[in-house]
This record gives C-alpha cells, sequence and structure tokens, in this order.
C-alpha cells in the first residue's frame, strides 16, 4: 500500500504504512494530494462565510471578494486597521477512504499558522499554534472519519492576543513603531 499525503493550508496530511528502522531508508514514494481547492472563510463573529484562497491572507481573501480595498494603494491602509482587531475562521471539507483509514500512521504537518491559532479537525481541537515559524505536527488517525471530514482554523486577533500578554506583565516595552496610543502598543507578540 503507499503512502498518502495530502496538503493542507500549509499543512500536510502525512499517511505512513510503517515506520522505517532508524538508518532504514524505505522505497515507498508518497502520494501528494492537494486540498487548497473549496477553503472559505468568515469574521469568527459574523459567520458570513465567502470564499477564500489558500495559501494566502484574510487581506487578499477580504479583497477578492469585494469587501476591502488593496490596502498597498494611497492611504487605503488606514481603512484595513480594523481586520487585526478580529478573530477570522478559515474552513475547509474533504474525502477520506477507508485506504487511508487503514494507514498506520495519519499526521497533519502545519508548517505556518500566522499567529494564534487553534485548529479543529471533526469539531475537536487537535492544536494551539502561537508561533507562526514553529512548524507542527499532529497525530489525527483517531480523528478522521470515512467520507467528508471538516478541518476548521480559528485565527485569533494578534492585537487582542498581544494586550493580554502586555497586561501580564509589570514594565513597559517599547513600540515605537506603534500607530496605537502608548497603553494599547501591542509589540510583544
Amino acid at each position: 500500500m503507499p503512502v498518502n499525503i495530502i496538503f493542507l493550508i500549509a499543512m500536510i496530511l502525512s499517511v505512513l504504512n510503517s515506520f522505517p528502522a532508524p538508518g532504514q531508508q524505505t522505497d515507498q514514494t508518497p502520494t501528494v494530494l492537494k486540498l487548497t481547492d473549496n477553503w472559505e472563510f468568515s469574521e469568527a463573529d459574523r459567520i458570513e462565510w465567502m470564499p477564500a484562497t489558500v495559501p494566502g491572507t484574510v487581506h487578499t481573501d477580504l479583497m477578492d471578494n469585494g469587501v476591502i480595498e488593496d490596502p498597498h494603494y494611497r492611504m487605503n491602509e488606514d481603512d484595513v486597521q480594523w481586520i487585526e482587531n478580529r478573530d477570522w475562521i478559515y474552513r475547509t471539507s474533504f474525502r477520506v477512504d477507508e485506504e487511508l483509514l487503514a494507514s498506520d500512521v495519519v499526521e497533519l504537518q502545519f508548517e505556518g499558522l500566522d499567529t494564534y491559532a487553534h485548529v479543529y479537525l471533526n469539531n475537536r481541537r487537535i492544536l494551539e499554534s502561537d508561533n507562526m515559524y514553529v512548524g507542527r505536527t499532529v497525530d489525527v488517525k483517531e480523528q478522521l472519519k470515512p467520507g467528508d471530514n471538516e478541518l476548521q482554523i480559528l485565527f485569533q486577533s494578534p492585537v487582542s492576543e498581544g494586550m493580554k500578554k502586555l497586561h501580564r506583565i509589570d514594565y513597559h516595552i517599547p513600540a515605537i513603531n506603534e500607530q496605537a496610543p502608548m497603553d494599547e502598543r501591542t509589540s510583544v507578540f
């Protein structure tokens, strides 16, 4: 039986039929399935789903859906500051067959979730991440089911999470590049 890999939003669902012994080569070539289609996103409090491009960013998805203008044009950046203060949900579904479920190992490998993210597979939290630059691997064999599976990622506002961290410390962290008032500067993330 071949090895299977499914790519998801800078994540990889790896399926291995057996682990090679240390130093042992394996002749299995992984099968790669890219799951970059059928993503949608919503502001967490509104739940109004719009098509999303994955991999991508909430800003480009909002532009593609006509919600905001290009933030790089003229003074438009001022009009999109609200985005960083909101939580966002991305979701997709994918089918799993019995052959995949018969594999010995099924893992999701996250190569970059920016920044504070909670990942759910079939409504079960499988991961919390707080660093875009640290990859994560999660065993998901037990959470998968035959047929349709839903992957959902809640991206929390980096500003809100940064403010929580800022208020827990008893000293000032200078943030000279921040435009917010002095007591609301969040350069702790």
